[in-house]
C-alpha cells in the first residue's frame, strides 16, 4: 500500500478543499508531485476505487473526476485518456447527491490500480 506524507497531502488538499455545490460537494485535489497522464483504462475501473466519508462508501455511479472543462464518471471512464494533469491542475472529485452538513468529515480514497495507495483526510465544511 503506497503512503503519501502527511506534508505532501496538505499541499495536495487545502484545508478549504471541500466545498458544498448546488448538486453536491466536491474535494479540489492539486497535483504537486508530478504530470499524471491517463494511458489506459481498465475495464473494471468501477471495481478499482472506494470513496468513503465518514466510514460510509460512497455510490460510485454519484461520483466523477473533472479537470478544466472534462468530466469523467464510471459510466464514460474512457474520456479520461490523453488526458495529462501537469504539477499545479487541480482535479475535482465531485459527488452528486446530498450536500455535506457543516462540520469536519473524514474522507478515504482506496485505488487498487498501478500499486494500492490510499488517501486519507479530514477536512472541514463550512
Amino acid at each position: 500500500m503506497s503512503y503519501i506524507p502527511k506534508y505532501i497531502l496538505k499541499r495536495m488538499i487545502a484545508k478549504d478543499a471541500v466545498k458544498n455545490t448546488d448538486s453536491g460537494w466536491k474535494v479540489e485535489i492539486k497535483n504537486v508531485i508530478s504530470p499524471l497522464s491517463v494511458d489506459e483504462v481498465p475495464d473494471n475501473v468501477i471495481d478499482l476505487f472506494t470513496v468513503t466519508v465518514d466510514g460510509n462508501e460512497l455510490d460510485k455511479k454519484k461520483l466523477a473526476l473533472a479537470f478544466e472543462d472534462k468530466e469523467v464518471t464510471f459510466e464514460n471512464p474512457q474520456e479520461a485518456l490523453g488526458v495529462t494533469i501537469p504539477v499545479g491542475g487541480v482535479i475535482e472529485l465531485r459527488y452528486k447527491g446530498d450536500p455535506l452538513p457543516a462540520g469536519e468529515h473524514h474522507f478515504k480514497l482506496d485505488v487498487a490500480a498501478g500499486g494500492d495507495m490510499s488517501i486519507e483526510f479530514d477536512r472541514e465544511v463550512a
